[in-house]
């Protein structure tokens, strides 16, 4: 019998509470309960449960496939390093790119069928937008993109487009 496929939880922003919701949510599994793989620092991971005094043990794994192995005894974790580290209620524009990168790698994993869905921890959309993250905020795709290529004959300056898709 095949495994079903795991989920995916991208870590959200670095430094708010992303990070002990997935852990917590290891916690909280049953024997019933889909296996789940984090895109997350693994090393961040590994200190905030020391911090919390959570024992959760962290796995790096490569492909969602492996998650199904791991997770009764670990949390599968696929590796996003983050640039700086993290500072609890201090969000630090250069972990933005690492945001971004666990939520564009779990939308490809995805599309990909590796994974039956994903969901993503609390952001922080400011500093995600000073890294030049664009928000259609509650458009649906085929506006925000018919948006995004009206805005682009004018500019190129993320900030300018995001001024239009805030009217």
């Amino acid at each position: 019998m095949t495994a079903p496929l795991p989920l995916a939880v991208t870590m959200g922003e670095p430094a708010g509470i992303g990070g002990e919701l997935s852990l917590k949510a290891w916690l909280a599994r049953k024997s019933a309960t889909r296996p789940f793989c984090v895109l997350d620092d693994p090393a961040r991971l590994a200190t905030l449960a020391r911090d919390l005094g959570l024992k959760v043990p962290i796995k790096d794994i490569m492909e969602p496939a492996e998650a199904d192995a791991v997770f009764a005894t670990a949390l599968p974790v696929m590796p996003v390093r983050l640039r700086t580290q993290a500072r609890a209620g201090r969000p630090d524009p250069a972990n933005a790119p690492a945001t971004l990168e666990a939520i564009e790698r779990a939308a490809g994993l995805a599309k990909a069928g590796k994974i039956a869905g994903f969901a993503t921890n609390p952001i922080q959309k400011k500093t995600l937008q000073e890294a030049g993250a664009i928000f259609g905020d509650n458009l649906s795709p085929q506006k925000a993109r018919i948006l995004l290529m009206l805005a682009l004959q004018t500019s190129s300056n993320a900030q300018e487009i995001q001024r239009l898709f805030d009217k």
